[in-house]
């Protein structure tokens, strides 16, 4: 058998197949990371609800532990200081999260997500029946506040849209202080008239990593085929002596 490489076609080559095969093995880590995520996430959703009544008790509250968990809430939603948060729902395309800051006992507040409406609903006024007024009691998912990545849109403060769920963000805008360090996914029966509809109190995750990685994988079992047969067209790799 005779082989005689080109240097910089192995050099390149190497260099991919390292790269493939990094590329697969850390969407091998992604789906054991994710796998953890979904089973706390199940197990917290399934756990007690927490109950809290004042500012006090919001801080108290370790959210990295109690994320996901189920919160009970009493209070006034001020309507006048909602918020709208862009995102999309399957069955009704792009609109907005409705997320009304909610007044405890104690005069601190509470961000709290309604859920969702489609764009032609944005404004409360479309929608009146469900501004719900006077003392409601409230239930959701505890959820940790989200910064503003590098790729993240940036929030429009002006037409008040925003892209991220930034709670202290958030809350300087609605004029409120005092704010809960987290937001309450709501969930639960939808109000009079319809509108916000809660629903997305459960995230869906998704957890194609398996599929990622095995393509990565494959990609390079690819790479090294068409190092190989490449050489064999060329005479620089076969059987016998080289004549």
């Amino acid at each position: 058998m005779y082989f005689r490489p080109y240097l910089w076609l192995t050099v390149f080559s190497v260099l991919g197949f390292a790269a493939l095969i990094a590329l697969g093995q850390w969407q091998l880590e992604r789906r054991d990371w994710k796998l953890d995520l979904i089973g706390r996430m199940d197990a917290r959703m399934t756990a007690p609800s927490i109950s809290i009544g004042d500012h006090e008790a919001a801080l108290a509250l370790p959210v990295e532990e109690t994320e996901y968990r189920h919160i009970e809430l009493t209070g006034r939603f001020h309507h006048e200081e909602e918020l709208h948060w862009f995102t999309q729902a399957g069955d009704l395309g792009p609109g907005y999260d409705i997320i009304t800051p909610l007044e405890l006992a104690d005069g601190s507040f509470v961000l709290v997500d309604r859920g969702f409406v489609p764009e032609k609903l944005k404004d409360p006024a479309a929608r009146a029946e469900g501004q719900t007024e006077g003392r409601v009691s409230v239930t959701g998912v505890l959820r940790g506040t989200v910064e503003a990545g590098a790729l993240d849109a940036e929030d429009d403060l002006e037409k008040n849209v925003w892209f991220t769920r930034d709670v202290a963000k958030m809350a300087e805008a609605a004029g409120v202080s005092q704010v809960a360090p987290f937001l309450v996914v709501q969930d639960g029966e939808a109000p009079e008239g319809g509108w916000p509809r809660p629903g997305a109190a459960r995230p869906q995750l998704k957890n194609d990593h398996l599929q990622y990685a095995l393509t990565w994988f494959g990609l390079a079992g690819v790479l090294v085929g068409v190092y190989f047969a490449y050489h064999v067209s060329r005479g620089r790799l076969g059987w016998g002596k080289k004549g």
